[in-house]
């Protein structure tokens, strides 16, 4: 918009600079406010584990939004997303209902996980629990999956 539009519109130049420091400050308040929480989880390894940790098995087996947890993974370039979106539906084999974090020890920049996921198999009405391992190393960025090989 033009000066002259502003002023017709009843806003004299404090007002459009106001106006224009308020939404200049927000845009930086919202920025600086996700490092501060990639910072916070840096210098609390656990809490920002749990947090990704989180987020990625809800996108995984819950919303299987393969995608994220593509992006979630420390060697994401050693295979294609077609690939890994192949190898990862193949565990698919029963329903995932809900999982746990059960324990989390970090040793320097590498992290080992304990989940207790509830599943049901098809056909069968009983839950069952079963365990799994994860693996997680801290990259710049936050924490990275290690995606487990297969044998």
């Amino acid at each position: 918009m033009t000066k002259k539009v502003l002023s017709d519109m009843g806003f004299g130049m404090k007002k459009m600079h106001f106006v224009t420091l308020f939404f200049g400050a927000l845009i930086c308040l919202f920025s600086v406010s996700g490092c501060d929480d990639r910072k916070q989880a840096m210098k609390d390894p656990k809490a920002g584990l749990r947090e990704a940790v989180q987020e990625y098995w809800t996108n995984r087996f819950l919303k299987k939004n393969y995608a994220a947890t593509y992006e979630m993974e420390a060697e994401k370039g050693a295979m294609s997303f077609e690939t890994y979106q192949k190898e990862i539906q193949n565990a698919r084999q029963f329903y995932y209902l809900r999982f746990e974090i059960k324990e989390i020890n970090v040793s320097g920049n590498e992290a080992a996980v304990v989940l207790i996921f509830t599943i049901q198999f098809p056909m069968v009405s009983k839950e069952v629990k079963i365990p799994l391992y994860d693996k997680w190393v801290l990259g710049p960025d936050g924490w990275m999956h290690v995606l487990s090989k297969k044998k």
